[in-house]
């Protein structure tokens, strides 16, 4: 974990490049369009037996075809998850590694029920990870990292 704080002039396209960088600028396929937002997915590696991980993007409504492909540089989105879920996805696939990478450091922000907050001030993002486990709000710790909140496949990034 990093405890590098940098003062960022334009803290979301610092964001942006990061998460591309992060993950090789993948290609996500639009899957569903609804109440003015736009959904795009990919698949990551994953060696679960009915569960699968995936990188998700929302944007504003966009004027792209259900099934077209973009890459994450091209889609300046407004929530970026990871998550792991049940079912199939017509969606392309991501492999991708963290080996070498800077994180940032996470403040907890507050425990819900459900999930657990944390910022970044610096990023100007906030994280939601969504508990695995009913009535456990203590299911992730108080201090973490970006990355490895990323590796839960349970998080939700948003500005």
């Amino acid at each position: 974990m990093s405890n590098f704080s940098p003062i960022l002039s334009n803290p979301a396209e610092h964001v942006y490049n990061y998460f591309i960088t992060l993950y090789g600028d993948p290609e996500f396929t639009k899957i569903k369009q609804q109440q003015g937002v736009s959904t795009y997915m990919v698949k990551t590696t994953c060696m679960l037996i009915n569960l699968c991980r995936f990188l998700v993007v929302t944007v504003p409504n966009d004027r792209n075809e259900l099934n077209s492909r973009t890459k994450l540089s091209n889609l300046r989105w407004n929530s970026f998850q990871t998550r792991t879920l049940k079912g199939t996805y017509d969606c392309g696939f991501c492999d991708y590694s963290f080996r070498g990478q800077t994180s940032y450091g996470l403040q907890l922000n507050e425990r819900k029920d459900e999930s657990t907050h944390y910022e970044n001030k610096y990023l100007k993002i906030k994280i939601a990870l969504l508990h695995t486990k009913t009535n456990n709000k203590y299911e992730y710790p108080n201090n973490t990292d970006l990355l490895s909140s990323l590796e839960t496949f349970q998080a939700i990034i948003t500005f």
